[in-house]
């Protein structure tokens, strides 16, 4: 219990210097004024848009146990940036996750996990070139503007009189000047095929300027190119200590947690290429489903189950200090546009702790490997439907269930 009593102690230190440092404004948000009140109430209370909640009616596919629940997720900064290096970071978070049903018997799921993060952030980061390389980019980038400049001239022409014959030959030279300019774009590439570089130009008719798109469907000004040679890193890499309580919602079952792990997102977006097919266009329309993958972790970790009545009522108090692992991936994508700018995910997520040396009782039980499945489907407005199967430390038994509810990002 001593062990336990310092580490909520070290807890309580950090989200009292993670809420101090925090710049308070609050103001009486308009009535239904729904964004200005989640704004002032994330400023109060430090959220800095690192809390997600899921609101949810939770439906046990065996029919028992139906409740309401909240998951959510939060993760605050309380120092950031510790290496003072511009590609590489240290970072100090405070974390909490969950999830916390109207009755607490009735929760399918019981881990909630609290802690202390360090993260060694972009260990792998993308290499800037610069030399003989940057200057042709910075060289090609003023070519590619003297022809957006003579585009533009020939664009008044065109808007000026579309129907006429000026008009016409405008239109042509301009489709001419694009195909130039692209020529010059893939005769860059061409020459330095170890460069990432924007592999294209697309012209804007109705806000009459020029833009690039990078191999990822990233789109950005014109402007850029100069500063933009880069050999991109297939990986965004970074490796974790924390120091965890996990607990169920009553806090009847404690475990202290010192793990290590490693995370990674694939930054290519090959696994997204079947779901470019399903929706018939490349880029994901929601900014949320642009961010790659899928990400994966993996690590170990020292357990102190001492103070998890549930686990010892199995093992009757034998061995209370473990060794454990764990890995997980997820993903996210989109399929398809049901409007403009109405879109319809998918979340999947899988998690797997393996117990060693687990005493007999453990596996007798089933407890010394245990998985977790949740696939998402959500639908505009962040309504979501879900289904999870498996089961998660603190658990004693697995559970399905199909859930509805809604989801919002502060």
């Amino acid at each position: 219990m001593n062990i336990l009593a310092r580490f909520l102690t070290i807890m309580a230190v950090a989200v009292a210097v993670a809420v101090s440092t925090t710049t308070v404004s609050f103001a009486a948000p308009a009535p239904g004024d729904l964004e200005t009140f989640t704004k002032s109430f994330s400023s109060l209370f430090g959220l800095s848009s690192n809390l997600t909640i899921n609101l949810k009616a939770l439906t046990r596919t065996d029919g028992d146990n139906s409740t309401l629940g909240l998951d959510y997720k939060y993760e605050r900064k309380v120092v950031s940036n510790l290496l003072d290096r511009p590609n590489t970071f240290l970072d100090l978070s405070a974390r909490s996750e969950g999830l916390i049903t109207l009755e607490a018997r009735k929760s399918p799921h019981r881990l909630l996990e609290h802690g202390l993060r360090l993260t060694v952030a972009n260990l792998w980061p993308d290499t800037f070139l610069k030399g003989q390389v940057a200057d042709r980019a910075t060289a090609l980038a003023a070519a590619l503007g003297d022809m957006e400049i003579n585009w533009s001239k020939q664009h008044k022409i065109w808007r000026d009189g579309k129907t006429t014959d000026a008009g016409r030959a405008a239109r042509l030279e301009m489709d001419k000047i694009v195909g130039e300019a692209n020529s010059h774009m893939g005769q860059y590439v061409k020459e330095h095929p170890d460069v990432t570089t924007y592999s294209s130009i697309e012209a804007d008719d109705v806000r009459r300027v020029w833009y690039v798109r990078d191999p990822r469907g990233v789109r950005a000004d014109l402007e850029t190119v100069a500063a933009r040679s880069v050999i991109y890193s297939p990986l965004y890499l970074a490796w974790d200590v924390d120091g965890n309580a996990e607990t169920d919602q009553r806090f009847d079952d404690i475990q202290v947690v010192g793990s290590t792990q490693w995370r990674a997102i694939l930054k290519p977006d090959w696994f997204d290429k079947p779901f470019q097919i399903i929706r018939g266009y490349r880029l994901p329309r929601d900014f949320r489903n642009r961010n790659g993958g899928p990400y994966f972790y993996g690590g170990a970790a020292l357990v102190d189950a001492s103070n998890n009545d549930s686990r010892e009522a199995i093992t009757g108090g034998e061995d209370d200090v473990f060794a454990r692992a764990h890995f997980g991936v997820g993903f996210r994508a989109e399929l398809l546009a049901l409007t403009e700018d109405k879109v319809l995910s998918l979340e999947l997520q899988w998690r797997y702790y393996h117990e060693f040396d687990a005493p007999d009782s453990i596996r007798a039980a089933d407890l010394d490997n245990t998985s977790y499945f949740k696939a998402t489907l959500l639908f505009p407005g962040d309504v979501f439907l879900e289904y999870i199967d498996g089961k998660l430390p603190l658990d004693v038994e697995g559970s399905s269930t199909v859930n509805v509810g809604w989801r919002y990002n502060f």
